[in-house]
């Protein structure tokens, strides 16, 4: 079962694979682990371009679906949602051995 710190963790690996090109012009050291040599390279000049070219950063994220760790091994086909290494599901799609307890509500 994952802790409230390993799942605010996750959250932020989310937010800073798609913000941290845009104030240090490269992906994070951990999503260029994961994702490996399928990860984009940018170029200098596009480095020169994405560094530093956000002025505001506004979030709204709804969902309906819960997150839960499938206890799965490195995939087989490698693939943007398989580099989460996450499940998801609506309530009603839950597997009956998972433990409601372990989902968490954030505001």
């Amino acid at each position: 079962m994952k802790t409230f710190t390993h799942l605010i963790a996750i959250i932020m690996l989310e937010f800073t694979r798609f913000i941290h090109p845009l104030v240090y012009g490269e992906y994070p050291k951990t999503v260029q682990e994961i994702v490996g040599q399928r990860l984009p390279k940018f170029t200098s000049e596009e480095v020169k371009i994405v560094k530093g070219s956000i002025d505001f950063v506004g979030i709204n994220q709804y969902t309906t679906y819960y997150m839960y760790d499938p206890h799965q091994s490195k995939p087989k086909v490698p693939g943007y949602q398989m580099d989460w290494n996450a499940g998801f599901a609506c309530k009603s799609m839950l597997p009956l051995a998972i433990d409601l307890n372990i989902f968490c509500a954030f505001p």
